[in-house]
């Protein structure tokens, strides 16, 4: 297995994306993930959205000299940009919006390509993406496996994998779902398992590591405690808040998981997500989170202790 670092980890940094580098360098991580930026998604709804980090990057502002060293960099520090995230919807109706969707989810791609990454990470697995429109979870569905069987030839002839992870109230929000996307798409589309996402949407995290650990080619890994609704806290269904943890100290057993997963034969990516600011937490709650650093460097020695880790 190998240990990838999230780039979240660096957005209040003004040198945010340098210090994903540096930091992922520093404490033998083999590659990072880095998130797209949001401003420019077609009506983005303002709670989800409206994203803006320093560890961020978008294809209308990556220009070729800043490409080209970052690729330098990259090549030094012997590090891979494990994966991409595109925060656009693709479960938009027909329509331009939907022509909209498609067209920046490939210049993603594009992106991707240029900075030799290995996954563009779809976040577009959304249920109600206007709030004008109720889609059933049918018509979302099949909007999200017709995004995704269009997206997947233009990304395979830039030599660049899509992969689509279980997401809280989505398409995808538990391991039946996000297999029956996979199987309608095909087999050329890559899935992850977040266990978190897993246990906030109310899963049996361990009965989805099952049926997920022979399929995924990435784990995300990060940690929450379940507690009773606050003012502060992440609130994915309204029954229970979650507050983030360290890795080892939330509700979820990793030391277990990992074992469930690598006896079915997972062997892929390990990536250590550092909270998500965006994800619909008030802002006072980010001032609770772990010292970003710090957390880096504890994920990396924790799930090295685990063992299985390839060495850096």
């Amino acid at each position: 297995m190998k240990l990838a670092l999230y780039g979240g980890v660096g957005w209040q940094h003004p040198f945010g994306v340098a210090k994903v580098l540096a930091w992922a360098g520093k404490y033998g991580y083999h590659g990072i993930s880095l998130r797209g930026y949001t401003l420019d998604v077609p009506h983005r709804l303002e709670r989800h959205y409206n994203a803006v980090g320093y560890d961020m990057l978008s294809p209308q502002l990556v220009n070729e000299a800043g490409a080209n060293e970052f690729r330098r960099v990259l090549k030094a520090k012997k590090l891979d940009i494990a994966c991409f995230s595109c925060y656009c919807p693709l479960t938009y109706p027909p329509g331009e919006i939907r022509d909209q969707s498609l067209a920046l989810n490939k210049a993603y791609i594009d992106l991707a390509a240029k900075l030799d990454m290995l996954w563009l990470r779809s976040i577009g697995n959304v249920l109600n993406p206007l709030p004008d429109v109720n889609l059933t979870a049918q018509e979302a569905f099949d909007l999200h496996v017709a995004a995704l069987k269009e997206l997947l030839p233009y990304a395979k002839e830039r030599g660049v994998k899509i992969i689509v992870e279980t997401n809280e109230n989505s398409t995808t929000a538990n391991a039946d779902e996000l297999l029956a996307v996979r199987d309608a798409v095909g087999p050329e589309l890559d899935i992850v398992m977040d266990g978190a996402n897993l246990y906030m949407e109310g899963q049996d995290v361990l009965a989805e590591a099952h049926k997920l650990a022979p399929h995924i080619a990435m784990l995300h890994v990060k940690n929450v405690r379940r507690r009773p609704p606050g003012e502060i806290d992440y609130l994915p269904k309204h029954v229970y808040g979650y507050e983030w943890t360290e890795l080892p100290d939330g509700d979820i057993d990793w030391k277990e998981l990992l074992a469930v997963l690598r006896s079915g034969g997972f062997d892929g990516y390990v990536l250590y997500e550092y909270v998500n600011p965006f994800k619909g937490m008030p802002r006072a709650y980010w001032h609770l989170l772990p010292d970003p650093e710090s957390a880096a460097k504890s994920a990396a020695a924790y799930l090295r202790s685990l063992g299985g880790f390839s060495p850096k």
